[in-house]
């Protein structure tokens, strides 16, 4: 029995406490130099609807994640174009698509406003059940919930097994 108990409150410890905080400082104390940064990303190009972004192929006018109060033309990923090029294989919700195979994993691409296609645009959007979050379609429950679910979970097992 106490093999369960060990089974299930080291990950459950590990989860909650997290396990790597000691890639801080090196062996001499010194704070780890970054000398490998990737350069600044450039700032997105600002718009106001999909068709000002029509000269940059794969990207959407979509709420800037890094700046909630504009939008930005944005590839899939939510990463502004380089030099120009979308690299992103897939289209997070809001951003423009043609097919389903596009958007991202839990979206399909349905027409915007009124106007059918061809003559108007479509987006990925989430299915029904499924909520955007971080340019994803998620459906699971929060980490914290999981975790709360886990230890009350034990707990029923405990009191099952010894009474």
């Amino acid at each position: 029995m106490n093999a369960l108990y060990v089974t299930v409150s080291i990950p459950l410890l590990l989860l909650l406490a997290g396990f790597n905080h000691a890639h801080g400082l090196t062996t001499f104390g010194k704070t780890q130099s970054n000398n490998n940064a990737p350069p600044p990303q450039p700032p997105a190009k600002t718009c106001t609807n999909h068709t000002t972004c029509n000269g940059i192929n794969g990207a959407s006018c979509v709420q800037d994640p890094r700046d909630h109060h504009k939008k930005s033309c944005l590839c899939g990923d939510n990463v502004p174009p380089q030099n120009g090029i979308c690299k992103a294989n897939y289209r997070g919700p809001n951003h423009r698509c043609t097919e389903n195979i596009q958007c991202v994993e839990g979206a399909k691409c349905v027409p915007l406003g009124k106007n059918p296609p061809p003559n108007g645009d479509k987006a990925c959007k989430c299915m029904e059940g499924l909520v955007e979050s971080h340019n994803m379609c998620n459906g699971g429950i929060p980490l914290s919930a999981l975790s709360g679910l886990i230890v009350l979970m034990s707990a029923i097992a405990r009191t099952l097994l010894f009474n």
